[in-house]
């Protein structure tokens, strides 16, 4: 039996051994050195760097936490404004249930439409009426709402459903 052959692939294969033991010990020099290069001094101040930042952070969100229990009560305040709203709305909405449909609003636009808007006494008028009239009679949205002291979304709330 010839064991040449045998043995030429032993001495390749360990010189191929040899070879990735070569490289791994460059790279574990190399990654030693990288470890070596960090004082104890860069772990501190890491550590600290680390600690402001979380310091930091925690005011910062203690800061935002304000800023949301802050617009919750806004919000809060801005619903019962939109309830006390739509109350005044229903209120005008009332008016109209009772009995005041569109050709009464017809009657009073045609009465009081021949006269000056300015002169006319709007007393006795509801509001989805005087808002009605005045829009009819030419004011524009917000004069309507100047003159009433309403605001502008009111009035478009009342002319575009309480027709």
């Amino acid at each position: 039996m010839n064991l040449t052959p045998f043995l030429i692939i032993l001495f390749l294969l360990n010189f191929v051994v040899l070879f990735i033991l070569m490289y791994l010990f460059i790279k574990i020099k190399n990654i030693s050195r990288k470890v070596m290069d960090i004082s104890y001094d860069d772990v501190k101040l890491i550590t600290e760097t680390l600690k402001d930042l979380v310091v930091e952070s925690e005011k910062v969100s203690e800061k935002l936490e304000s800023s949301i229990k802050e617009k919750e009560g806004i919000l809060e305040d801005l619903v019962s404004l939109v309830d006390s709203k739509l109350k005044r709305l229903e209120s005008a909405d009332l008016v109209h249930q009772r009995g005041i449909g569109e050709q009464d609003i017809e009657d009073i636009v045609d009465i009081r439409g021949r006269q000056n808007i300015s002169d006319i006494s709007l007393n006795g008028m509801s509001l989805r009426e005087k808002v009605v009239f005045l829009s009819r009679n030419g004011m524009s949205v917000t004069d309507v709402a100047k003159k009433l002291g309403i605001s502008v979304t009111e009035v478009n709330l009342v002319l575009k459903h309480g027709r």
